[in-house]
């Protein structure tokens, strides 16, 4: 039974992807069904009482739904981003991983004095730069645990749609930047859904 519920999963997640991935190839707004999807592993977790990553996947929902469906809000969005690392921060350091914290630091210190020299101190930049830094170290710690293989595989995943969503607010209108705009959710359902399954899979063991 709960191998039909997992193949039922992935299936809609499946069919989640493709047809926003459609939609994105001709310009229609997919908002909801993106949505949807980051929704569906957030009711996974829960129903697995998988209570860490459940809190993570609500975290990330809450950030959507000012990122994503809101489109507006963009300091608030990353804020609970933040938390959202935060939490698997704890997570992985429930899984034994090392949490890399001085070298965070030492990057939070240098990223700081580049937007100080640059002129970019606002509150977006800098939780911007908070968030993308304990991304960076949640993923080194991920590679501590081979039973984390899979969640590791995700958080690379979520490195690279993070990157292309930063490519999106700096590069001009063109067909590099309708690249990188179709990338940045090719990735992040993906490493969401793989997040998901695979802290499932070091829950087992």
């Amino acid at each position: 039974m709960d191998t039909n519920k997992h193949h039922c999963f992935i299936l809609s997640e499946l069919i989640i992807y493709l047809c926003f991935l459609a939609g994105d190839l001709f310009a229609y707004d997919t908002s909801l069904i993106k949505y949807a999807g980051i929704v569906l592993c957030f009711v996974r977790a829960v129903y697995k009482r998988n209570r860490i990553i459940a809190l993570a996947f609500g975290l990330t929902m809450i950030s959507d739904f000012f990122l994503l469906l809101l489109d507006r809000y963009y300091t608030t969005g990353v804020c609970f981003f933040v938390l959202v690392q935060m939490t698997y921060l704890y997570y992985l350091h429930r899984q034994r991983c090392r949490p890399y914290l001085v070298p965070r630091g030492v990057l939070f210190v240098v990223g700081m004095i580049l937007l100080f020299v640059n002129r970019q101190t606002d509150a977006l930049s800098v939780v911007t730069l908070l968030y993308f830094i304990n991304l960076l170290g949640n993923t080194m710690s991920s590679f501590a645990n081979p039973g984390l293989k899979m969640v590791s595989l995700g958080f690379i995943l979520f490195v690279c749609c993070d990157i292309c969503v930063g490519l999106h607010n700096l590069l001009p209108y063109g067909r590099l930047y309708d690249v990188v705009s179709f990338c940045m959710w090719l990735f992040y359902l993906p490493s969401q859904i793989l997040i998901c399954l695979g802290s499932e899979n070091a829950l087992r063991k």
